[in-house]
């Protein structure tokens, strides 16, 4: 018997797993230099399943495939690491639970679901960023790559849950009364020149 896990449920604090802020990290970094799942696959000698996959942290977390993945984006993996460990302490300090267990044994990975739905806004989806993703945070300053402050800051994520609707019809503009007086008194002033 591999020993008991402790499953997270219910009220406990939020979750997150070692693994998934490593591979949330390489996937924002294959965002950041616009790489598709295809290349980093072929690159890999593997499906564009599996990466995804590896990408989505639904199956076991390799390191090899990761420190490979790592070499292909050309960083090192003890960068990755290292930022993954400054948002461990970041994440504590706020109240998080961050654990060096497989997602699957934690009953949840909260992280990987704020990630997702993170990925589903403009900003998750768009190739720009605001900040580095492998920068090292500061968070008294308030830098974080995008995906991790999400997480961290509830303004941030209502932000970019609730963009504004930006309205580009000119029509009302355009038949404001003052300016057609202004175009009637400029065709006069041109006219009398």
């Amino acid at each position: 018997m591999r020993g008991t896990y402790l499953m997270y449920f219910g009220n406990s604090p939020q979750v997150a797993a070692f693994s998934t802020m490593c591979m949330i990290l390489l996937r924002e970094c294959r965002h950041e230099r616009s790489t598709s799942i295809e290349f980093i696959a072929d690159r890999l000698n593997v499906t564009g399943s599996t990466w995804k996959k590896a990408e989505d942290n639904s199956g076991e977390f390799d390191f090899n495939l990761f420190s490979r993945a790592c070499d292909v984006m050309q960083m090192p993996p003890s960068n990755v690491l290292y930022i993954s460990e400054c948002y461990v302490r970041i994440l504590r300090a706020r109240g998080w639970e961050v654990l060096y267990k497989r997602p699957q044994d934690l009953g949840r990975d909260d992280l990987l679901q704020i990630a997702t739905a993170f990925w589903k806004t403009e900003v998750g989806r768009g190739s720009w960023r605001d900040y580095p993703v492998l920068g090292e945070p500061n968070p008294v300053a308030g830098i974080a790559t995008p995906v991790f402050r999400y997480a961290l800051d509830p303004a941030y994520q209502a932000q970019l849950d609730n963009p504004p609707t930006l309205n580009f019809d000119f029509s009302s503009a355009l038949s404001n009364p003052n300016e057609q007086s202004f175009d009637n008194n400029q065709a006069s002033h041109d006219i009398a020149s």
